[in-house]
């Protein structure tokens, strides 16, 4: 079985030819079983797309059960705004002054402890 996290591309043609998210080998039985995945590819994940390759030389596939676990996480619908500085502009941002120093006092070049070999 083949799963694929966030494609709603997906048909049976790409879904047989694409990279899944992860892929789990069945076993043919009637008992519950589990199938640990590797949970770092299934974060933020808002669809599951499951692709059934085969069902042992059957007509037809017939699932019995199926459960997932995790926890969920409600997703925000609200706009974010981010912005990005190439430069950045002294004057948009309020100086922090140094502990133990005025606010006014400039860094000397000469006073800073300098590594051997640089």
């Amino acid at each position: 079985m083949k799963l694929f996290v966030n494609r709603e591309d997906l048909d049976f043609d790409t879904a047989s030819e694409a990279e899944a998210t992860e892929r789990l080998e069945l076993a043919q039985d009637l008992r519950v079983l589990e199938y640990p995945v590797k949970r770092n590819r299934f974060t933020m994940t808002r669809s599951l797309t499951l692709f059934f390759e085969d069902n042992w030389g059957a007509e037809t596939t017939r699932i019995s059960y199926l459960g997932f676990k995790g926890e969920f996480m409600p997703l925000s619908k609200e706009p974010v705004s981010v912005l990005y500085e190439s430069a950045a502009n002294p004057a948009d941002h309020k100086r922090v002054p140094v502990v133990g120093m005025a606010a006014s006092h400039e860094l000397d070049p000469s006073t800073v402890p300098r590594r051997h070999g640089m």
